[in-house]
């Protein structure tokens, strides 16, 4: 363990912080074990388990109350997405990036609400991207959003936005 008396300099928060977030041995993002993917609870919610009739065990750790109101949430953000694509013109093609996707369901709300409301808006966009850095995430993200990653209209990269 690292203290202040056995180290040349002194540990950071910054340093601590992508430690627990990102570090090989134990952190949140990089170990494995994070928050369940979006598939899971969509079985599990058919199934009548966890995740069904507003059961939280589906949430028993660290989440964003965004990812809580799927798919809601995505469908009033593309709305959104939708008038500012309008007011710059419609432009053809365009993308949208996200940073740190968790499971992806954020993204594919966005883009399930697109092509079922807004056929137009789908089409010229030609790729949403999400950054990541946890290849436990780029996982997730890729299950959850399978429908998209083979139309190539989502695109998971590694990447680390600091």
């Amino acid at each position: 363990w690292n203290s202040i008396a056995t180290l040349d300099q002194f540990y950071t928060f910054q340093e601590f912080y992508t430690d627990a977030q990102y570090g090989p041995d134990f952190g949140y993002y990089s170990t494995g074990r994070i928050l369940h993917d979006a598939s899971e609870r969509e079985a599990s919610t058919e199934a009548g388990e966890p995740g069904a009739s507003g059961d939280q065990t589906y949430f028993n750790s660290y989440t964003t109350q965004p990812m809580s109101l799927s798919p809601f949430f995505g469908q009033l953000l593309c709305d959104r997405v939708v008038s500012m694509w309008v007011a710059m013109g419609r432009p053809t093609p365009f993308y949208i990036f996200e940073f740190g996707g968790g499971t992806g369901m954020l993204a594919r709300d966005i883009l399930r609400h697109g092509r079922n409301a807004h056929p137009d808006f789908f089409q010229a966009l030609r790729r949403y991207i999400i950054g990541e850095r946890s290849a436990a995430l780029q996982t997730a993200q890729k299950r959850t959003g399978a429908e998209f990653v083979q139309i190539d209209k989502l695109r998971v990269a590694d990447v680390d936005a600091r």
